[in-house]
């Protein structure tokens, strides 16, 4: 049977045509995919139920069964919520900012991809905002799977020093000065596979602790000592293929724990090959999402 993907507007009972299908939305529809090797068959839906209620980090699901075979369809109804106390900050009526959290708060924060306005309607939270974790004692930040952050602004965890690793979502674009500056004791950062990330911002890991980074390869610009005062640096994942590809970069002064000049860091740079590499060198690549030396 030909695959079929089906669009519609949220309806108390909808007659498709198909044999397998997932739902997916809030107010704007559903989708589905006809399974191959399964007779056509006429859904008879039931109404729209509750299935799972959003949490902090996940989504809240609704399911609907067909009244005649069984089968199960479900769509996202709300947004998983992030961490509770986080404040925010509307940015020109159509997205958020994360401002900061309520006094007291630590431990885990979770940043998510939406969050309602007073007309109920879900908006992006598309900004972590100056200063949003200064001085913070938050011991992981993680983002939802969807994440709409692109920008990480100036100091926005300065001296947040019980962060120790962090996974930077694909979306963001820029990091801003002294982003990290101080944050002593990270020791990771990863930033997803397919990463849009462009600007490492003036200071942004000054004086961490970092012992290995990812460098995205849509990176085009690292100011200037981005990394100054990190002498722990043991091995740079570049997302490039080449050392040309390493070059085009346009570094400022005072990186030279990432740079090329032997007396300067111990670092080793490893460039990204999906496949075997075909040639002696080093090479590395992601496996389950973590950075992995061929």
């Amino acid at each position: 049977m030909t695959k079929t993907k089906i669009i519609a507007t949220v309806l108390a009972s909808v007659v498709i045509l198909c044999g397998g299908v997932i739902g997916l939305g809030f107010g704007l529809g559903w989708f589905g995919d006809d399974d191959d090797n399964t007779p056509q068959h006429t859904h008879i839906w039931s109404e729209w139920v509750v299935k799972t209620e959003a949490t902090v980090t996940e989504n809240g699901l609704e399911k609907r069964t067909c009244t005649d075979c069984g089968h199960e369809a479900t769509r996202t109804a709300a947004y998983a919520t992030g961490t509770v106390g986080l404040k925010y900050s509307l940015i020109n009526d159509n997205e958020y900012a994360v401002t900061g959290v309520t006094v007291g708060m630590g431990g885990i924060v979770h940043i998510p991809a939406y969050r309602k306005n007073e007309q109920g309607e879900y908006l992006p939270v598309t900004e972590i905002a100056y200063q949003a974790f200064y001085f913070y004692g938050m011991s992981v930040v993680t983002f939802a799977a969807d994440s709409q952050i692109t920008t990480i602004g100036d100091e926005a965890f300065y001296e947040s020093g019980s962060i120790t690793s962090i996974i930077i979502p694909s979306s963001v674009k820029t990091i801003g000065r002294d982003a990290f500056n101080q944050c002593t004791n990270l020791k990771s950062v990863i930033f997803a596979e397919d990463s849009n990330l462009e600007t490492i911002g003036e200071a942004a890991f000054r004086g961490t602790g970092i012992t290995s980074i990812v460098i995205p390869s849509s990176v085009k610009t690292i100011e200037r000592i981005a990394f100054v005062n990190v002498t722990t640096i043991e091995a740079v994942y570049y997302g490039g293929a080449t050392k040309d590809d390493w070059d085009n970069i346009a570094m400022a002064i005072g990186n030279d724990r990432i740079g090329d000049d032997p007396s300067r860091t111990n670092a080793v740079r490893y460039y990204y090959s999906a496949t075997t590499p075909a040639t002696d060198g080093n090479f590395w690549r992601y496996v389950d999402g973590v950075p992995t030396i061929w």
